[in-house]
């Protein structure tokens, strides 16, 4: 019935149409009926998943947030690149490679696009910082940036272990044993 239904429109509707547009409308929707865990990545966002879930990317190093129409560094990668230049969180990112980048226009995946690069290769970011009164010139080296799954790991009390997992990917069952592991090691009897 549905490759019917879909023939009879691709034939007899007044307008040409893609039927592969029709049907890549309604994946979503078709999804969000099975479960609240399945959903439909469209092909353009395919990449970005996968660089979430491969365990490392390369790049500058930071997470950021567009705040009105300026991008604001949330989280510097410990032991990242942007961390061996000094780039904080609260930075605002003002020019990336002489570029202005500030104004709605910015996305997220537009933005990634030029901070993401191919390693060992340089980018340079205009940074606005609260304590100075001048731009803030950077000159990052991209590099693999880790995407670790385990946030924290430690004993909270003589034999209660605290694991954190704050998201999933290729490499997470790997960083969960090896912390469980150290975890064992200092005699945890119990784990959150």
């Amino acid at each position: 019935f549905r490759s019917e239904m879909l023939e009879l429109i691709d034939e007899n509707y007044v307008d040409s149409i893609s039927t592969d547009s029709i049907l890549e409308k309604s994946f979503p929707d078709i999804l969000a009926q099975l479960d609240p865990h399945s959903s439909y990545i469209p092909a353009e966002d395919l990449e970005e998943m996968n660089i979430r879930t491969e365990g490392s990317f390369s790049g500058i190093g930071i997470r950021f947030n567009i705040l009105t129409d300026t991008v604001t560094v949330d989280e510097v990668i410990s032991g990242g690149p942007s961390a061996k230049v000094g780039i904080l969180p609260g930075d605002r990112i003002i020019t990336v490679n002489d570029t202005l980048i500030v104004g709605s226009e910015w996305t997220n995946n537009r933005l990634l696009k030029i901070l993401r690069g191919p390693r060992f290769s340089e980018v340079t970011l205009g940074i606005k910082r609260d304590n100075a009164e001048e731009l803030l010139s950077f000159t990052i080296v991209r590099d693999n940036v880790p995407i670790t799954s385990v946030d924290a790991s430690y004993m909270i009390t003589p034999t209660i272990g605290y694991l954190k997992i704050n998201t999933f990917s290729e490499e997470t069952y790997a960083e969960f044993l090896t912390s469980l592991v150290a975890l064992k090691q200092k005699k945890k009897k119990k784990i959150i």
